[in-house]
């Protein structure tokens, strides 16, 4: 029996028909890494190319022929229903199980240099690089490791483009490496038949991932996920050589269906937490609080117990941070210089501007570490206590004010909080925040947030005294692995108060006397004391913070009890439970205090405030309110230069200022479709404001512009988030050409809008006056999957070309 269908299986595979399928699945897949520079002495494969080879076994060329079978070798393509016919005749697999890669498709300097260096793997940056050039200058070399990054960049291509895989995340969720498990989690699911199960072992990245809420959100509404196992590899226990804070899960999904609670657990670190697991120690995490939690991202928080979720649930009757509807003002994060990709931009030059890196960050402090000798790894940085005099801002490295990125000019002359990316929920803390002075810049390890909010400073330190807590870092480290991620900020629950409320006074006066402890934040106390939330300084040179240990302890307590008691209203065992789940800082306080300080002096103020709501009688502080003793232990750092401004990078494309000689020589203006619609057609001439070089097989000529394409509908002959080259206007007919059209009727089913790129054709039919007039417009799609837009005569004299395509740019790789 087994040899009969083994043999039957031969005979198929070799069949016209089946060689033909395949032809067609592996043309359609070729034209997704297919080499676009035109330097090939055939075509393309283009949707046409797969319409006339569907129904033509012979459409293609020889020469196509052939470089769709070398490509289908190449990245071994597989075409699941030409595998697996019978299985897919029924509709899929009854199970799929899987532990699929977690690498992310990007290149690897590293990795792959190592192959022929071993040392790669044990320098610094700066001496991986000196090993890397030095590969390079070997051609055999070179053209491999742009072969392998152009093969990373054809997959992704693929991945994104093709149609094959649809859940990413929308928007700023859907940033960030590309992850292949999350690929492998999509096609267990659209493999694997209705009613049928799927399990694997991927990167806890599924259930608290930003990128991967779309998977989750199929998950709950077209699966019933039944399990889900969070596991930590402590000291190896489940990986051998796999980092030790690497966490990753088990999930088992019935397809079809929706989720109405999720069976999970969390941080399993031994074969004894699992038994107990598997006892029926488990978690109900119902779908709706994982909603509220995270409306947009959908992310499971790593509940411990159901205590965990009871208190989560009460604080989150405040909004999450990034919910644009809280009242609160548009929060705007930056990672203003890259420290890998920005290198040449920074030196030892201690006139420039100072370069922030994460260690120099802590909780209320701007200035925690300065930096002393070394490189790399072996950096040496000494902790900067505030009972130091020398205690001031002591980088590695600083920014000559020449060479400031453009997008920073602005930016690095406001205070703004600046927060450690670097974090992990088995640290001391987790999320940690500061105010930052103006007139430095901070490294991609500190990632920094500016309110857009005129004359509303106290957003700063009131933000900065909830998200330093106790209580933020409770749910914070919940969702942490190894990055505070702006998603993971923009998930947490955050009280929307006004400027008039007590417990706003009472948080931001007490953060500013933790944050104000050098001259460079002087300015800053001062605008908000001019604002009444402090006394004035007489001295811009004056430090107007708290420099003593007890009395910082004390306000940060009381903070602590405010933002826990008041603003989100925990009961005192919610608070000592809070507290009991940081095992690290307590066991620290107790080698060096000899008890669990923090612990003892917040539940002590909490009583305190517990108890002036029996007695009716405010709250009072123990502090002497009026500003500390102020002293000047080092010069106050520049903070009203302006730094000219310069050209920058505006990705894909190098943004210029060119001379007026210079426009449409090297240069067209960047412009989104509607501006575009705006300034084309206009009486006067219009003035663009961003020019961008560009590299064009055409002649560059007034009229041309670029503009970026969204959306599937016009593949595979331009990707979606394109950027193209148009002119303007349209010469001659329009007949067959692609074109930017507006009508307000359009309603793109892509972008929703009235602008939309699609091949244009027209029927048309003679008048009775002998002049010919439209019968109807028909906007086509490129990619069969979309259907036209149609538009009847009625619509004619409303309809407007804007622009003739004219060719899909490649990004500037500098």
């Amino acid at each position: 029996m087994v040899q009969r269908k083994a043999d039957r299986f031969r005979r198929l595979v070799v069949s016209p028909e089946y060689q033909h399928a395949q032809q067609v699945a592996d043309a359609w897949c070729a034209a997704f890494v297919w080499s676009k520079q035109g330097s090939e002495p055939f075509d393309p494969i283009t949707t046409d190319t797969i319409r006339c080879l569907s129904a033509d076994p012979k459409a293609l060329m020889p020469a196509q022929r052939t470089e769709v079978e070398r490509l289908a070798r190449q990245y071994q393509f597989f075409h699941w229903h030409l595998a697996f016919p019978e299985v897919f005749a029924r509709g899929g697999f009854d199970l799929v199980l899987g532990n699929p890669p977690w690498d992310t498709l990007s290149p690897d300097a590293k990795e792959f240099f190592s192959s022929y260096d071993p040392q790669v793997r044990f320098q610094d940056r700066e001496g991986q690089q000196r090993i890397i050039d030095a590969l390079l200058q070997d051609p055999t070399i070179a053209q491999r490791w742009v072969a392998n990054c152009r093969d990373l960049y054809a997959l992704v291509h693929f991945i994104k483009q093709s149609g094959r895989y649809q859940m990413f995340a929308p928007g700023n969720l859907g940033k960030g490496d590309f992850n292949v498990y999350r690929m492998f989690v999509e096609s267990a699911l659209a493999l694997t038949r209705r009613n049928g199960w799927t399990s694997q072992i991927v990167p806890e990245g599924l259930y608290n991932g930003a990128n991967c809420m779309a998977i989750r959100r199929a998950l709950y509404e077209t699966c019933r996920l039944n399990c889900l196992l969070g596991f930590e590899n402590t000291n190896e226990a489940w990986f051998p050589g796999v980092h030790t804070a690497m966490k990753f899960c088990l999930y088992a999904a019935h397809v079809g269906g929706q989720t109405e609670s999720v069976r999970a657990a969390f941080n399993i670190r031994s074969q004894d937490q699992l038994a107990d697991v598997k006892a029926g120690r488990s978690l109900n995490i119902p779908v709706r609080l994982i909603k509220e939690f995270s409306p947009d991202a959908l992310a499971i928080m790593e509940f411990g117990s159901q205590l965990d979720i009871d208190i989560a649930a009460k604080m989150y009757r405040w909004r999450a941070f990034g919910d644009k509807t809280a009242g609160r003002p548009r929060r705007v994060y930056m990672r203003e210089i890259d420290m890998g990709t920005d290198r040449g931009l920074f030196d030892e030059d201690s006139t420039g501007i100072p370069l922030y890196e994460g260690r120099m960050v802590d909780q209320f402090d701007y200035c925690a570490k300065g930096y002393r000798n070394g490189r790399g790894r072996a950096a040496r940085w000494e902790d900067l206590p505030f009972s130091r005099p020398e205690k001031s801002i002591q980088p590695q490295w600083y920014i000559p004010r020449e060479r400031v990125p453009e997008k920073c000019v602005e930016r690095m002359a406001n205070y703004r909080i600046g927060f450690c990316d670097v974090a992990s929920p088995t640290n001391e803390r987790t999320l940690v925040a500061s105010l930052i002075p103006a007139g430095v810049l901070c490294g991609h390890s500190v990632p920094t947030i500016l309110f857009e909010a005129d004359n509303e400073d106290w957003h700063y330190p009131f933000w900065i005294s909830v998200a330093n807590s106790y209580a933020i870092d409770f749910v914070a480290r919940m969702k942490v692995s190894l990055h505070m991620t702006f998603s993971i900020l923009d998930s947490l629950p955050f009280p929307g108060l006004e400027r008039h409320d007590p417990r706003v006074s009472a948080l931001v006066s007490r953060c500013l006397r933790l944050s104000c402890t050098g001259p460079e934040m002087t300015p800053f106390w001062n605008q908000l004391a001019a604002d009444g939330w402090v006394p004035a300084t007489t001295s811009p040179t004056q430090i107007p913070g708290e420099l003593e240990e007890e009395a910082r302890l004390q306000i940060r307590a009381e903070i602590d009890a405010t933002v826990a008691h008041d603003v989100f209203e925990l009961t005192r065992s919610e608070v000592e439970y809070i507290l009991s789940t940081f095992p690290t800082q307590q066991r620290h306080q107790e080698e060096k205090y000899g008890e669990f300080r923090s612990r003892r002096v917040i539940l002590e103020i909490y009583d305190a405030m517990q108890e002036s709501i029996c007695t009716g009688q405010p709250y009072e502080t123990r502090l002497d309110l009026p500003s500390a003793a102020l002293r000047v232990p080092h010069p106050p750092l520049e903070t009203t230069t302006r730094v000219p401004v310069i050209p920058g990078i505006l990705l894909p494309f190098r943004r210029v200022r060119p001379r007026r000689e210079e426009r449409y020589q090297t240069c067209v203006p960047l412009l989104s479709l509607k501006a575009a619609a705006g300034s084309f057609g206009e009486e006067q001439p219009v003035e663009f404001e961003d020019w961008v070089e560009i590299k064009s097989s055409h002649q560059l000529r007034k009229g041309m512009f670029v503009a970026q394409v969204v959306g599937h509908s016009m593949e595979p002959l331009i990707s979606d988030g394109a950027y193209c080259l148009f002119r303007y206007p349209v010469l001659g007919t329009r007949q067959d050409r692609i074109v930017v059209v507006e009508h307000h009727d359009i309603h793109d089913p892509e972008t929703g809008g009235t602008y939309t790129v699609k091949r244009y054709r027209s029927e048309k039919a003679p008048s009775s006056e002998g002049s010919w007039h439209h019968i109807r417009i028909v906007l086509e799609p490129l990619n069969p999957a979309f259907s036209p837009i149609v538009l009847t005569e009625e619509s004619e004299g409303q309809v407007r070309v804007i622009a003739e395509f004219i060719e899909v740019l490649e990004p500037d790789e500098g």
